[in-house]
């Protein structure tokens, strides 16, 4: 049975401008498990004085347990789209326990 908050969340992943197609390998290795996952959209660039490298810093990750059942440090997010590679540092459920909510850095 659905409810508003599914269907709202439903709603976000199925967005092309808040989530992407991409690939899970647990442990980085494998074929993968195709998903959807929630992204920072950040390019990079400079703000006054200060250059911001969004390359090295850690990103935050979200993607539905319905998808992928469990995450853990090590396991690779590979973007369909682009060809970046996420690498999990630790992943938490969200207070609904419908999301994960990752940290990762970008390979």
């Amino acid at each position: 049975m659905s409810n508003a908050f599914s269907d709202a969340l439903d709603a976000i992943y199925e967005d092309a401008n808040a989530a992407v197609d991409a690939l899970w390998k647990q442990g980085g290795a494998g074929g993968g498990v195709a998903c959807r996952i929630i992204r920072p959209y950040y390019k990079g660039g400079a703000v006054g004085p200060l250059h911001l490298e969004a390359r090295r810093a850690p990103h935050d990750l979200r993607v539905r347990k319905s998808e992928v059942v469990t995450v853990m440090a090590g396991d690779t997010f590979t973007i369909t789209q682009d060809g970046a590679i996420y690498v999990v540092r630790q992943g938490d459920p969200d207070g609904e326990n419908v999301e994960w909510r990752i940290q990762a850095e970008r390979a």
